[in-house]
């Protein structure tokens, strides 16, 4: 029996050719899958964010007080004692 070797040759590399497009089509998803994921990816995002924004809306603010907001009787008022200003526990 006689082969033509390049009909041999055309032959086994179109048979190589589709075996690597079935292994091909296995790992790489297809249009709609990736669709799907982008779709769950995007909505992720989209609720982490509104969650975020909700929760910094309902922070309540730490004291913001400055100095400009004491009344000025307070301040006038002595804090520390007259006797305890230049107390020393171990005067020598």
């Amino acid at each position: 029996m006689v082969i033509n070797s390049a009909q041999f040759s055309i032959q086994g590399k179109s048979e190589q050719l589709r075996r690597l497009k079935r292994e091909r089509d296995t790992m790489i998803p297809s249009n709609k899958v990736l669709y799907a994921r982008f779709q769950a990816n995007r909505e992720w995002y989209e609720y982490r964010n509104q969650l975020m924004q909700d929760a910094l809306a309902r922070k309540v603010p730490l004291n913001t007080a400055t100095m400009a907001d004491v009344p000025r009787s307070e301040l006038t008022k002595p804090s520390i004692p007259r006797d305890l200003v230049h107390y020393r526990p171990y005067a020598r």
